[in-house]
């Protein structure tokens, strides 16, 4: 899409925002059951592309389809939804709807979007995803843009409530004042439940960001979503650490079983960033043989990377010797923190809160 076109959906779409947050009356719309399955259900996707779709209705009416995703769509009404969705949806989302949608960077790097349009004939699996596919193929594939503007603000009514609660979700009161020793000691108890390798890229960005604010470095630790299908070109590690714009180093974090072809694939990774050192944390429940450590250290020979090979304990210990106890202080606020950029699944979200909770009370 235009520079103006996108400058047009993006003042259409503030300017919405501001009309429902002026009004306390609840908005409907003739899909106010559909809007509510497809915003508030588990297929991110979707929501992305429902949302997406109906502001580009609103915005220009007839002159696009609302069931087109990418510009090479051979209907009447063809229109690039990606472009529209991250350059003004995901933005807004982040400014304005605290990740309602879902907090996606690339929201169109998944399979659901990668068709020229929504069709039923889109390979989707069955059951749900299917049974939404052809809703929103329905419904999208006959609104008006009136329908499309009421059914834009309804949403944004819905992701608005959706977005106060994300924000409740990462909320802790508590605070770390355990010694350094049992504060290690919580977090390797943490791992006992690895939630598909989400703990331990938590805890591992978790402790970079108590590192880098105990010496006031003021880096950029950015945790990845952990095994996401799609991921960006600009993925270098699981945790990629930034100062200002710049790489300092990326680390690989592994709680399942692992291949020294594991270790190689994150080392080419590094270099090809122009790195010349590399971190691989794997989980304590791991066992790595006396072969495979010596292989490792032949690899990074190989390749004159200097590479840091251990355990999470071995990596947590001295993340805390070179940390200062004030800045271990707020350590379930960061912990949470940290969750909620990573994109951590509910689930994983309520353990970290629960045990947080439960450990520190007892300690106290």
């Amino acid at each position: 899409m235009s520079k103006e076109k996108l400058q047009k959906a993006e003042n259409f779409l503030h300017a919405s925002y501001n009309e429902v947050i002026g009004t306390d009356e609840k908005i409907h719309s003739d899909f106010d059951v559909f809007l509510e399955m497809i915003l508030t259900g588990n297929h991110k996707t979707y929501r992305y592309i429902l949302f997406t779709a109906l502001l580009a209705k609103a915005t220009f009416g007839e002159d696009i389809s609302a069931l087109s995703l990418q510009k090479e769509y051979k209907g009447k009404g063809a229109y690039d939804a990606r472009s529209l969705a991250h350059k003004v949806v995901v933005p807004f989302e982040g400014e304005f709807l605290n990740g309602a949608l879902g907090a996606s960077n690339e929201p169109y790097l998944n399979k659901p979007a990668r068709f020229p349009a929504l069709s039923k004939e889109n390979a989707v699996r069955a059951g749900q995803d299917k049974q939404k596919l052809d809703l929103l193929v329905d419904v999208l594939g006959g609104i008006s843009k009136e329908q499309a503007i009421v059914m834009l603000k309804k949403s944004l009514q819905i992701l608005i409530e959706v977005g106060e609660k994300n924000n409740d979700k990462y909320k802790i009161d508590s605070t770390n004042d355990s010694s350094l020793l049992k504060t290690k000691n919580m977090l390797s108890d943490l791992l006992s439940e690895k939630h598909g390798g989400e703990t331990l890229a938590i805890l591992i960005g978790t402790l970079l960001k108590i590192y880098s604010n105990s010496h006031e470095l003021g880096y950029k630790v950015e945790v990845h979503k952990v095994n996401q299908s799609g991921a960006s070109s600009k993925e270098i590690g699981d945790i990629d650490v930034y100062d200002g714009s710049v790489l300092v180093f990326s680390v690989e974090a592994k709680d399942k079983p692992f291949t020294l072809q594991d270790v190689e694939h994150s080392l080419k990774k590094s270099l090809s960033a122009g790195l010349d050192k590399s971190i691989f944390v794997y989980g304590n429940s791991i066992n790595i043989s006396e072969d495979l450590h010596s292989s490792v250290k032949g690899l990074a020979e190989k390749h004159d990377n200097l590479l840091a090979f251990s355990s999470f304990n071995e990596f947590s210990t001295f993340m805390l010797l070179l940390s200062n106890k004030s800045s271990v202080l707020d350590l379930p606020r960061i912990l949470l923190e940290t969750a909620k950029e990573s994109l951590a699944s509910d689930s994983t979200v309520t353990y970290l809160k629960r045990f947080i909770k439960d450990t520190l009370e007892t300690d106290n």
